[in-house]
């Protein structure tokens, strides 16, 4: 077991295609990634902005 571990602020995904278009971990079932590393692009300034802008966004349009 590690001593420590960390992440990244943009969250630890590995790079390329490993979540699916509704966020499902490609090769492990039941597991879906919700932190800022399944956005397209990387933000200027704080991710966690990102991030609560976009499930605000969720809660507040009805679906």
């Amino acid at each position: 077991i590690r001593d420590a571990t960390f992440c990244h602020p943009a969250g630890s995904v590995a790079m390329g295609k490993a979540v699916d278009t509704i966020l499902r971990a490609k090769g492990v079932d039941g597991l879906r990634v919700v932190d800022a590393s399944v956005l397209p692009l990387s933000v200027r300034g704080h991710y966690q902005a990102v991030v609560y802008g976009g499930y605000s966004v969720r809660l507040s349009c009805p679906e």
